[in-house]
């Protein structure tokens, strides 16, 4: 199943805050690496180029949100946590690869076609989980499911 968008209305509904750019640029950050790792495990590299082509500036855009806030975080030890943090997803993203090649490149696929097709915003593409927002109240998100992370632990850890 490919990743899941945003989902604004159930926080509209509860009163609940929205997503901070912050949340959102690490489930975006997530989606890229997941792709990345999907890029050379199931010989997507075509497909990979053609997504970041098309999100260039939305990827650069979120990219330099959460550089900013992993520094207002963690401050000189910023960057050096982010990469430590971008290494974890793409071993996550590997893991889970390794495990289910087939539905990986099966999730990767369909991901890259709905980027294709429906050309939609990377903010539609993810899902911030209520249970790893990092920058804004909680907010009644489903869970995601599909082309993502199985734990939180890489987030967590870097709290």
């Amino acid at each position: 199943m490919p990743a899941t968008a945003v989902q604004a209305a159930p926080c509209a509904v509860t009163g609940a805050a929205r997503p901070s750019q912050a949340d959102i640029s690490i489930e975006v950050r997530r989606l890229q690496t997941n792709l990345m790792v999907a890029a050379l495990t199931c010989n997507a590299r075509a497909d990979y180029n053609a997504f970041v082509v098309a999100h260039r500036t939305s990827l650069q855009n979120y990219g330099k949100i959460i550089r900013t806030e992993f520094r207002r975080r963690f401050g000189k030890a910023g960057d050096s946590k982010l990469n430590t943090f971008v290494t974890r997803l793409a071993n996550e993203a590997s893991t889970r690869s390794n495990a289910d090649r087939d539905g990986f490149c099966a999730d990767a696929a369909a991901t890259f076609q709905q980027a294709k097709v429906q050309n939609i915003s990377l903010t539609q593409m993810v899902t911030v989980p209520a249970s790893t927002q990092v920058a804004s109240a909680a907010c009644e998100m489903p869970s995601t499911v599909g082309f993502r992370s199985v734990s939180s632990e890489a987030m967590t850890d870097q709290r």
